[in-house]
């Protein structure tokens, strides 16, 4: 039986993990542990509209990334968590809990958009190298325990943490990214704003590094307005996501 999205569900922190090239013996652990790691996470959504839906907006902020050399898959995650997140392999994963706190397409490309930044940026690149001196084993399953269980593997912690300045980078290129679309710069904030209310406006504990939604609000309203003079709108194309995703 086909389920829709409900704004229903439990609240966990928003996880921005991301991954970068890895060479071939690490790459081949991570496409092995791809199954287990969407197991993990509830399985992939079984709707087939949101799917293609998801991954046709992907594909298309993906290609103003460039990246070509990369697989690009997009997949929603049958979890009530917040969360979205990127593979080394260039799948990239939002669950239906986050989905569902969304409002418009435009949203859904600044969540996208920063993931996609992290991977064609390489943020992972050191992360994995310290989290590989920490613990030897399947990079994928460290990645499950973190995204799943809150973080008790030094492995999956090291991956998890992005500096400031990568997230700001991540933030700003999705932005570009938004913007090159035609879509409205603002949603970036709102989405900002979306996740400060699950989080109370505060970076969970594990997280104290990542800039919180309040202060990434605040550098991407500057930009907004450096770079498009404030006044900028653009599509937010609502009425199709509300119709897709939530089936209205």
């Amino acid at each position: 039986m086909i389920r829709f999205l409900s704004k229903l569900g439990p609240v966990v922190p928003l996880w921005f993990l991301a991954g970068c090239a890895l060479p071939a013996e690490e790459e081949i652990k991570a496409i092995q542990a791809i199954p287990a790691l969407e197991k993990d996470l509830g399985g992939v959504f079984p709707n087939a509209a949101v799917q293609a839906y998801v991954a046709d907006v992907g594909k298309r902020t993906a290609r103003c990334a460039g990246g070509e050399d990369l697989l690009w898959q997009f997949k929603v995650l049958d979890s009530p968590q917040i969360n979205a997140f990127a593979l080394p392999t260039g799948k990239v994963y939002i669950t239906r809990g986050l989905l569902a706190r969304l409002e418009n397409e435009a949203q859904l490309v600044a969540i996208l958009g920063h993931e996609i930044a992290h991977v064609v940026r390489g943020h992972a690149t050191q992360q994995l190298q310290r989290a590989q001196a920490l613990q030897d084993g399947p990079i994928m399953a460290a990645i499950v325990a973190g995204s799943s269980n809150g973080g008790t593997n030094p492995f999956a912690a090291g991956l998890r943490k992005y500096s400031r300045d990568q997230e700001k980078e991540a933030d700003l290129i999705g932005l570009n990214y938004l913007v090159r679309q035609g879509y409205d710069p603002h949603a970036a904030l709102r989405t900002m704003e979306i996740l400060g209310g699950v989080c109370g406006g505060e970076s969970p504990q594990n997280f104290s590094t990542h800039p919180t939604s309040d202060s990434r609000w605040q550098y991407l309203e500057e930009e907004i307005q450096r770079k498009y003079g404030g006044q900028m709108y653009g599509k937010t194309n609502a009425e199709q996501f509300q119709r897709i995703v939530f089936q209205r």
